[in-house]
Parts: C-alpha cells; sequence; structure tokens
C-alpha cells in the first residue's frame, strides 16, 4: 500500500506531465487527504497555449527565429507533455518567420537592385 505522501507525489508528477489537470490534481489530493482517491480523468489534448511561457516564447520566436529554434530544440526534450508541446509550438513559430524574413529579404533587396 502507497503512503498518502507517495500518492500525492505520483499525482503531482501526472499534473506536471500534463495527464490530469490542476483541478483534477486539486480534487484527487483531497480525496487522498480524506481517504478516498477517485481516478484522475485524463486530459485530452495538451496545448501549447496552456504553458506559462506561451507567449514570451513567442514573442521570442517571432523577433529571433534562430533563438526560438533553439529553445524550442531544447523544450523538445523535456519529459512533460505541455513543455514539449511549447517546443513544438516555438520551432514552428521560427521556421515560419526565418522563412518569412528571407521572402522579405529578397523582395527588399529586389527592389533596391
Amino acid at each position: 500500500m502507497m503512503s498518502i505522501a507517495d500518492e500525492i507525489k505520483q499525482l503531482d508528477e501526472l499534473r506536471a506531465e500534463g495527464v490530469i489537470s490542476q483541478e483534477d490534481f486539486d480534487k484527487a489530493k483531497a480525496s487522498v487527504l480524506g481517504g478516498v482517491l477517485p481516478p484522475p480523468k485524463p486530459v485530452g489534448k495538451v496545448k501549447a497555449s496552456l504553458h506559462e511561457s506561451y507567449w514570451t516564447f513567442t514573442v521570442l520566436a517571432l523577433l529571433l527565429p534562430m533563438v526560438g529554434v533553439i529553445v524550442g530544440i531544447v523544450f523538445m526534450t523535456k519529459s512533460a507533455r505541455l513543455d514539449r508541446k511549447l517546443g513544438e509550438h516555438t520551432l514552428a513559430i521560427s521556421f515560419l518567420f526565418m522563412i518569412l524574413w528571407w521572402v522579405f529579404s529578397g523582395i527588399v533587396v529586389g527592389m533596391v537592385s
């Protein structure tokens, strides 16, 4: 039988990985402390926009696409699903804006020539 601390730690790991929501974690933790543990409901699709650094990384990827690529790759190696999703988002935005910068630069250089 698991101790209460072990059960709460396991729930916290599930929450950190994005398997259960914060709300489900809070309910399950309250149940553990009260003695009855209902099964947590898995979270559906993980969205990068749920990450606390979403807007910071999006703006970073827009303004400095190469830095966004590096940060995106780093976050793709994290174990939490939400972090990996943010890494995918940052990479996609970085690549998109790198292409747009190159196209825009080519148009400007073509106009000047």
